[in-house]
């Protein structure tokens, strides 16, 4: 019994040690960072834009939502609730919506451990598709999950499976997403 309550402190002691350092550590990473992605898809603008705009059904199309759903306004702003398949759920308000060329959302709940906003722009090309490109604006509090962003998660993730999950919706899964 004692051997096992010995066993019991040295994983303490261990698990301890190992968020002290990662608290040290994240504390010498910028709270704030800036990732961008993009993909160019056959859709022309006024397509690509109904759809980002259409937030009560991204829910059918986006794998990683379970539902989303319009809380209201804030500031005459519309704020919708996105639910995640892991749980997590994000209040966003669109601060800017610029038809059909360019949107921000921003995070609204001052509480969460992040903040920061997601711009959305869209560009013709010649052959009548779009580049649509969207970059996170983000900022991470806590220095724990700073390391864990930095050196342990993809900060990108997010945007990368919304743009998967978006040319995947119009059958496109052969274009590739790029560093924007």
């Amino acid at each position: 019994m004692k051997s096992l309550f010995k066993l019991f402190l040295a994983i303490l002691a261990v698990s301890i040690i190992t968020v002290g350092l990662m608290a040290v550590v994240g504390m010498t990473v910028k709270k704030q960072h800036v990732v961008s992605r993009l993909v160019r898809t056959n859709q022309p603008p006024e397509i690509v834009w109904a759809t980002i705009i259409d937030f009560s059904s991204q829910a059918s199309w986006r794998k990683d939502l379970k539902a989303i759903t319009h809380i209201g306004q804030q500031d005459g702003k519309s704020v919708w609730l996105e639910e995640y398949q892991d749980g997590m759920a994000i209040p966003l308000e669109t601060t800017i919506a610029d038809s059909p060329r360019f949107l921000i959302r921003t995070i609204t709940d001052p509480n969460l451990p992040f903040r920061g906003n997601w711009e959305y722009k869209i560009t013709s090309l010649p052959n009548g598709g779009s580049i649509l490109r969207i970059t996170e604006y983000g900022e991470i509090k806590n220095p724990v999950f700073r390391f864990l962003g930095h050196y342990v998660f993809n900060q990108a993730e997010t945007i990368e499976t919304y743009l998967k999950n978006f040319v995947s919706k119009f059958g496109e899964s052969n274009s590739k997403l790029e560093i924007g």
